[in-house]
């Protein structure tokens, strides 16, 4: 392959280009990725990263799949 094919493949799972296409990623007040919503507790202050910034959330209900 050449570099241009294998740029774009690793730009493609490049994190930042994820969040470009609608993803997110949750993080606590520690910093530490949330993954689940066990241990979650309502009023709990999150941060959602975003393509284009961050968003300070706070827990209002936890509904496990």
């Amino acid at each position: 392959m050449n570099q241009a094919v294998l740029a774009g493949q690793l730009d493609a799972l490049s994190p930042l280009s994820v969040l470009q296409r609608g993803y997110a990623l949750t993080r606590d007040e520690e910093g530490r990725l949330v993954r689940s919503v066990v241990g979650r507790m309502p009023g709990e202050a999150l941060r959602v990263h975003l393509g284009d910034g961050q968003l300070g959330v706070r827990v209002e209900e936890i509904a496990p799949d």
